[in-house]
């Protein structure tokens, strides 16, 4: 399983520098894990940036990946992991949906470099 941080979903639908890094990953839909919370930082995000349509062409694109909704055991876990990592609300919901799924954590997010299981493309 994969999981692709809100970082690089942004990088990828922007066609920034580095989105080809992260087209690989995206494209495995088989595989790829999407929590919530990374759906709600990236329309958050492109919303801002580009075209009402194309927002809701991406976040489309998103859906065929699996939508993992916070449940009470993310949300615990999270909380642990924020502590014991100093990690952000949703960079340590993040983090326990991968660990739990059993997925690589693939994003920009210099926060989790030096967790395992997450690896940050530069």
């Amino acid at each position: 399983m994969t999981l692709v941080d809100s970082s690089g979903w942004i990088e990828y639908f922007l066609d920034n520098s580095l989105a080809s890094r992260f087209e690989k990953h995206i494209l495995e839909t088989g595989t790829l894990i999407i929590p919530t919370i990374v759906t709600f930082e990236v329309y958050r995000q492109l919303i801002k940036k580009i075209d009402p349509k194309d927002v809701l062409t991406a976040i489309t694109q998103m859906e065929k990946g699996e939508m993992i909704p916070l449940s009470q055991e993310i949300s615990l876990f999270a909380a642990e992991l924020s502590l014991k990592h100093r990690l952000g609300t949703a960079d340590s919901i993040i983090y326990a949906t991968g660990l739990i799924q059993e997925a690589k954590i693939v994003t920009l997010d210099n926060d989790f470099r030096e967790l395992p299981g997450c690896t940050v493309i530069q």
